[in-house]
């Protein structure tokens, strides 16, 4: 599992992100209790402009790990984009309840409360 999934991180970093797709998938399948080639596939959905297949891989995550922030961190982005604030601001809140400290999270949260007007929260 950790050799697919170095293998997939260097074509991402090289570029080819598409071509990094069967090798985080080939690491989910033999490590299916590992978040991190999930959590990367989703990233690499993103980057491919494909916020379906992204979004699926985050809710995987948000079922199958429950104590992990990057299933709503992942859902936020993709309303965020989408233009659902309201998505956004929920499941950043989500994010933030299980990963406090983790400044993506916390750059998002920022972000969707500004977005929302709310001074306080942000």
């Amino acid at each position: 599992a950790q050799l697919c999934h170095l293998k997939a991180q260097l074509l991402v970093r090289r570029g080819e992100t598409e071509a990094a797709v069967p090798w985080f998938d080939r690491a989910i399948a033999a490590a299916p209790v590992w978040v991190e080639p999930r959590r990367r596939l989703a990233e690499a959905w993103l980057a491919l402009e494909r916020p379906a297949a992204a979004a699926s891989v985050f809710a995987d995550i948000d079922r199958m790990f429950p104590e992990s922030a990057y299933g709503p961190y992942g859902l936020a982005v993709i309303a965020s984009r989408r233009g659902d604030l309201a998505e956004a601001r929920r499941q950043a809140g989500i994010a933030l309840s299980r990963d406090p400290d983790e400044p993506d999270i916390l750059r998002l949260a920022a972000w969707a409360a500004r977005a929302g007007n709310d001074p306080v929260q942000e």
